[in-house]
Order: C-alpha cells, then sequence, then structure tokens
C-alpha cells in the first residue's frame, strides 16, 4: 500500500492531491504511511496542501498523525 510510483508518489499522494476522501480513507485504514515522502520531500499532507479540494482529507491525514510540522 505504500508502494511508491517512478516519483516516489503513493496512491495517498495521489488521492490526497485529488481530494478524494472516500479513498484517502481507505488508505489510512489499510495502513498507508500518512508522512512518507516522495523523492522531493514532499508528504500527503503537502499534496493535500497543494489541492483545491482537500479540506476532508486534510482533516484525516491529522486525525491520524500527520507530521504538521515538515518541511
Amino acid at each position: 500500500i505504500n508502494e511508491p510510483n517512478a516519483y516516489g508518489n503513493t496512491a495517498l499522494h495521489l488521492a490526497c492531491f485529488n481530494g478524494q476522501d472516500v479513498v484517502v480513507n481507505e488508505l489510512i485504514e489499510a495502513g498507508a504511511n500518512v508522512n512518507q515522502v516522495n523523492e522531493k520531500g514532499f508528504s500527503p499532507l503537502h499534496f493535500t496542501a497543494a489541492s483545491r479540494q482537500g479540506a476532508l482529507c486534510l482533516e484525516l491525514l491529522i486525525a491520524n498523525r500527520a507530521n504538521v510540522n515538515s518541511k
């Protein structure tokens, strides 16, 4: 579930960027790492912040201990 693509992005990164809160919730429940960074050092939380539709995804990540202090 934490297997990255060629850019280091996981399914959770992509679901967060696309604002797919149902998918984000399912991935987290299945054990996705909410703090896994890609090759540029961006976490799913960064991807959520870059999305215009990620408010619920943001809540899900924070509720599941996403590091809000990561750079």
